[in-house]
């Protein structure tokens, strides 16, 4: 059986795998050093997380290991999986404005005026920014343009949040965490790992989302509102999905009423089941610009949504287009 290390490095190193599990092995290792100095350079630090990431068998370890402290068990591991987190929001008897995909600072001005407009015509009593509020494009993976800064992108979105809550002062505002949200998470973790874990980077506190009374939904969680699944969209893999009807592509996974956004484009598809109930899949359109750089050419339309619950298992959502200049 596997011989693991012990110890007090080895306890962090495992407790740092855990921690971070989509960190590289080299940020770790550095965080690792940075906690224990007298480890013999990053090889050292590096070759315990690999060790507990399966990567290096532990046959030999440095001298700060005791002979001692290296003992086999005929026990089970301790195992790092989390349960899948599900948070049920309690929206019964409230009308709730569903957006999603503006990337400020490439947002629609004109268009989200449009859906706000709709919103308070019809006097909803909640807002729900459905991932993707911002791009973070400064900070992702891909080729960037240096002159797009993100001092800039994060002072367009503090704007808007202040406008959002500006224009529905008493609503109750929910942010669902998008795959470009997830960039912040993924920046530090490459890049200064240092600051992850210390609250003053968290994102709902560089935005201060407490004093603005908006509820921050972090991870690839679902949400349940009166039996329907409110998620992005990035929680499945893009090749699970149906290229001609998003709608359907997530009907045929969640087998549940869903409504996601993340593909910029609006579609629906429903079914009746053999006892006779109805379960409908939504994608909504986005708010941003309908030509980025990176797909000028695409079936993207702008969009929105609105959802009425009324009770357990009881809503009605109305998916709405925004064609030229019109809601449809």
């Amino acid at each position: 059986m596997p011989i693991k290390p012990r110890g007090e490095i080895s306890n962090t190193a495992k407790e740092l795998c855990r921690q971070f599990p989509k960190a590289s092995t080299a940020a770790l290792g550095r965080m690792l050093l940075a906690k224990f100095p007298h480890l013999a350079g990053i090889d050292s630090a590096r070759n315990y997380i690999r060790i507990f990431r399966g990567i290096k068998k532990p046959s030999r370890f440095n001298e700060y290991i005791k002979p001692h402290e290296i003992t086999p068990k005929l026990e089970m591991p301790e195992s790092n999986m989390r349960a899948y987190p599900i948070l049920s929001l309690d929206l019964t008897g409230k009308k709730m404005l569903l957006i999603s995909d503006l990337h400020v600072p490439y947002h629609d001005i004109a268009a989200i005026k449009l859906a706000f407009k709709h919103a308070k015509k019809n006097k909803v009593d909640a807002v729900y920014i459905n991932g993707d509020l911002v791009d973070f494009y400064p900070i992702s993976n891909f080729q960037r343009d240096p002159r797009r800064t993100f001092v800039n992108e994060l002072t367009a979105l503090r704007e808007f949040l202040a406008y959002l809550r500006q224009e529905f002062p008493t609503q109750d505002i929910y942010w669902k965490q998008g795959n470009h949200e997830e960039r912040w998470e993924n920046f530090m973790m490459n890049r200064a790992p240092e600051f992850l874990g210390v609250d003053d980077f968290e994102l709902k506190v560089l935005l201060k989302l407490d004093e603005l009374k908006i509820t921050y939904i972090k991870d690839k969680q679902r949400v349940v509102a009166c039996g329907l699944n409110i998620m992005h969209g990035h929680e499945w893999k893009a090749s699970f999905v149906s290229p001609v009807n998003p709608a359907r592509g997530y009907f045929l996974r969640a087998k549940q009423n869903v409504i996601v956004g993340h593909h910029h484009q609006s579609s629906e598809h429903t079914e009746s089941t053999l006892n006779g109930s109805i379960m409908s899949a939504w994608s909504t359109g986005c708010l941003c610009g309908l030509h980025p750089e990176y797909m000028p050419l695409n079936k993207h339309n702008l969009g929105f949504a609105m959802v009425d619950f009324r009770g357990e298992n009881e809503f009605y959502v109305s998916n709405r287009k925004i064609i030229k200049g019109k809601v449809l």
